[in-house]
């Protein structure tokens, strides 16, 4: 174990941990929320929840307090509902975290949304657009006024 990760508290850590397993695995997102022992934790991949080792009770508030760090948001109002970001390494990849902090019967529930940045984007004609659809969008960027809108779901790629 590098010097460094012995240095970081046990709580750190095990985020990093979850946090690693879940970028791993293709996860697009954490979740940390209470359960009847404990805290739940699970990660989405392909659409389905997965259930992790939850972990140690007495780990569970310092969890959510490195979370709420990372995040930057409000660490003593836990009362409103907030939403903060932060960026991580898993292995050469930046993971763009988007988080959530969600007060809920019987504490808070935590969802952070993983996006991988690094990976490349796609070109103009890789996007799956009919040769009809790619030349009025090329059309669309050359004018020299107007405005394109691209939505769709968290994840989807629309950056």
């Amino acid at each position: 174990m590098p010097a460094d990760a012995m240095a970081r508290s046990p709580a750190m850590r095990l985020l990093d941990a979850y946090l690693d397993l879940a970028a791993s695995t293709g996860a697009s997102d954490l979740h940390l929320e209470p359960g009847e022992n404990g805290l739940l934790v699970r990660m989405r991949v392909d659409g389905r929840l997965r259930r992790l080792e939850p972990p140690p009770p007495a780990l569970i508030d310092a969890l959510r307090t490195r979370a709420r760090l990372l995040a930057g948001v409000d660490l003593a109002d836990r009362r409103v509902p907030q939403d903060g970001r932060f960026e991580f390494r898993a292995g050469n990849r930046t993971i763009d975290v988007r988080a959530a902090f969600i007060p809920v019967y019987g504490g808070e529930k935590i969802t952070l949304r993983l996006l991988d940045r690094s990976g490349p984007g796609l070109s103009l004609d890789e996007l799956g657009l009919t040769a009809e659809q790619a030349a009025a969008l090329r059309r669309a960027t050359a004018a020299s006024g107007g405005m394109i809108v691209v939505c769709g779901p968290t994840g989807a790629g629309k950056t």
